[in-house]
């Protein structure tokens, strides 16, 4: 299974990453992939940068979610953000990160579980 692709701004590479596996790269024309340089198998590429040189990739599932920048050339890591809710009461998961191609901007969403628990008293 791999993770949503995401192409390259001159459309002739796609980024994406398998199940235990670093993310790749594929080339649209259809020769040989080659694994990222610089990557980690829990690694999910989610932008490529507006010249095309870097990738900004999410490292692991954890919170918060670490967001690092990978040169493509040199497979240079460089640690862009940590990404979490400002109240992280009962979330579990960031479900989705985007990214702009400037690297400006971001949104990302998450999942949360709030309940309630009433204690009864003198109940027979």
């Amino acid at each position: 299974m791999f993770t949503t692709p995401v192409v390259s701004p001159d459309g002739r590479w796609l980024a994406a990453a398998r199940s235990s596996a670093a993310p790749a790269l594929y080339p649209v024309d259809a020769s040989a992939s080659r694994v990222l340089p610089g990557s980690q198998v829990d690694d999910t590429p989610l932008r490529w940068t507006a010249d095309g040189g870097s990738l900004f990739v999410r490292r692991g599932n954890g919170i918060p979610a670490s967001v690092e920048r990978i040169e493509v050339a040199t497979g240079k890591r460089q640690h862009w953000k940590e990404l979490q809710p400002a109240d992280s009461a009962g979330v579990f998961g960031i479900t989705s990160i985007v990214v702009t191609p400037d690297g400006t901007s971001y949104a990302f969403t998450f999942s949360s579980s709030l309940g309630s628990l009433y204690l009864a008293e003198g109940i027979k």
